[in-house]
């Protein structure tokens, strides 16, 4: 998937929710979209550390109780990347987690493009070994 379009989901999803993007702030905007009972912390009768699920038409993101609220957050925003992928009709795809991280990334307000960068493209230079400046 195109990182660009990724991010634009991100900012179509903050716009729909008459949010600021550059303010990341992931648990409002999956409050905002799913419901305000959205994010839920849980026991894990699911693998990882939280669960996208759905129970007819509510969508609920359950979270680990143990987790850090930093890790909390992160997982959040990678369980909103999987609802907005399936929203956007892209989730299913063999790099859907890959797809998620980087969607996730956008909402936390980290984009990974830079419009206008003057950095160079990828495996236009040799990669650097561990101990090689």
């Amino acid at each position: 998937m195109d990182i660009a379009a990724l991010e634009g989901i991100a900012a179509h999803a903050y716009a729909t929710a008459g949010l600021d993007a550059t303010k990341g702030h992931v648990p409002r905007l999956a409050r905002a979209l799913l419901g305000p009972c959205a994010i839920v912390r849980g026991s894990r009768p699911f693998v990882g550390p939280a669960a996208l699920t759905r129970d007819g038409d509510v969508w609920t993101i359950v979270i680990a109780r143990a987790l850090t609220p930093a890790q909390a957050l992160d997982a959040v925003a990678h369980e909103l990347a999987h609802w907005l992928l399936i929203r956007h009709g892209l989730a299913g795809s063999d790099n859907e987690e890959q797809a998620a991280d980087y969607l996730a990334a956008a909402l936390l307000g980290a984009p990974i493009t830079r419009r206008g960068s003057s950095c160079p493209p990828p495996n236009s230079a040799k990669a650097a070994r561990p101990g090689e400046p």
